[in-house]
């Protein structure tokens, strides 16, 4: 991979994964996040913050994969490793099976993350992380729906 780029060959289907696509999506997901905050819509903000979460994750695995892998050369889809055919589902729009906890597993196994991981103990700020926005999209308690910004104030008080 270079510049950003994975390319991905079968037979006649093409397809280019550009990270900076992912990165525009991030963005466009944090100008949402904005706008709920204006307006006091946090539940609906940390939801929207677990999808920011969980694309910059998947931008990550994809170079993690790439890192692996050589995009560059014909391969048939059945000689795909589970991780590359990850990716290729994607790129076609074809995922509807893949698990944050299995991006998390093979980006944890890339040597570069795993020292990084370690070193800022960064581990127990994920899954504290996880757990916090998880409350929020599966709305686990009356305390993880949206309330109005007057009733948020009086609870405060």
């Amino acid at each position: 991979m270079k510049r950003g780029f994975i390319c991905l060959h079968q037979q006649l289907r093409t397809g280019v994964v550009s990270g900076s696509i992912i990165l525009d999506l991030a963005t466009r997901t944090m100008e949402s996040i904005r706008y709920c905050c204006m307006n006091a819509n946090f539940a609906d903000a940390y939801s929207l913050l677990r999808k920011f979460r969980d694309d910059l994750f998947y931008y990550v695995y994809q170079f993690a994969v790439a890192d692996k892998s050589d995009f560059t050369q014909f391969v048939e889809i059945n000689d795909l490793s589970v991780d590359e055919k990850n990716i290729w589902d994607w790129v076609y729009n074809q995922q509807n099976d893949l698990h944050i906890g299995s991006v998390l597993k093979y980006i944890a196994s890339h040597p570069a993350a795993k020292k990084a991981v370690q070193k800022y103990n960064l581990k127990d700020s994920f899954d504290k992380l996880a757990d916090k926005l998880n409350n929020y999209v599966h709305s686990n308690g009356y305390l993880f729906y949206n309330e109005s910004f007057n009733q948020l104030i009086q609870r405060k008080r």
